[in-house]
């Protein structure tokens, strides 16, 4: 009887490893369920709405900024499917100074979007609070550039990446890598500039890339190393979600392509294959 207690309970204990490696972590060190993980994506107020937010959502971290806020924080999509999403809000510092640039930074306060799913699965809706005190209604739209490809030639294949304030380089990546490296640097000359990495998350099937920022210096804010993603939107734009390394100050842009320039495909790869991002 001893015996069969045992088998059954590493039987159990089988099970629910199996079950767990099944969920994924995110940069919080949080196990997030696949009911949340369906949230990953891009997604915006739609268009004519009296706000304007656009944000990351990947594996119950949110990043996210409007006119006014950078926000940071995380989301948990429960089963009577509301998604309670809790931020911090930083608001915007307007001597960042470099154009089309989001940073947001200071002494941060508490929202609560207290949203649920509806339609196709595709539109965050509901009140929010900001402190504790009940502010309004936020709607959220998810865009359909979740499922495109994001394999590095669309990167290093293009050429310089331009937009008002900053023109930006990909490296080559060597065989089989999943790096490419970056330089940006402002325009005119202010001596701001920026460098770091660019790794393929989920192996390049999802629209979404790891980015590391290692130096940043000479910009009027926000001149430290940081991490957080890049993804296309859906007129082809290069957007990046960033939040410092040493503090919580968040850094939000955006890179146009060189004219010419391939789009992101619209498809999955088949199962079973890996885009390396190496093609020619």
């Amino acid at each position: 009887m001893r015996m069969l207690a045992m088998v059954l309970a590493l039987g159990l204990a089988g099970c629910i490893s199996e079950s767990d490696e099944l969920d994924p972590v995110n940069d919080q060190g949080e196990r997030v369920s696949g009911a949340t993980s369906s949230l990953n994506g891009f997604w915006s107020s739609p268009a004519g709405s009296s706000s304007n937010v656009r944000a990351l959502i990947y594996n119950g971290i949110v990043y996210a900024f409007d006119d006014s806020n950078g926000y940071y924080g995380s989301t948990d999509l429960l089963s009577d499917g509301t998604a309670p999403t809790e931020l911090f809000a930083y608001a915007l510092n307007t001597a960042s100074g470099i154009g089309p640039e989001v940073v947001a930074d200071g002494a941060p306060s508490d929202y609560l979007w207290d949203v649920l799913l509806s339609g196709d699965n595709d539109v965050l809706f509901g009140p929010y609070s900001v402190n504790g005190v009940s502010q309004g209604n936020v709607r959220l739209e998810k865009d359909d550039t979740w499922g495109n490809q994001a394999p590095l030639r669309l990167l290093t294949s293009a050429g310089e990446w331009t937009n008002s304030s900053y023109a930006l380089r990909f490296t080559s990546p060597a065989p089989k890598s999943e790096l490419v490296t970056f330089k940006a640097v402002a325009e005119p000359d202010s001596g701001c500039s920026f460098s770091g990495s660019l790794v393929l998350e989920n192996g390049g099937r999802n629209n979404l890339y790891k980015v590391a920022i290692s130096k940043r210096e000479n910009c009027p804010a926000f001149n430290e190393p940081a991490s957080g993603y890049a993804g296309f939107n859906a007129d082809g734009n290069l957007e990046f979600y960033l939040r410092s390394n040493n503090t919580s100050s968040l850094l939000f842009f955006s890179f146009t392509p060189p004219a010419g320039a391939t789009p992101p495909p619209d498809t999955e790869p088949p199962a079973g294959e890996t885009d390396t991002g190496t093609e020619p």
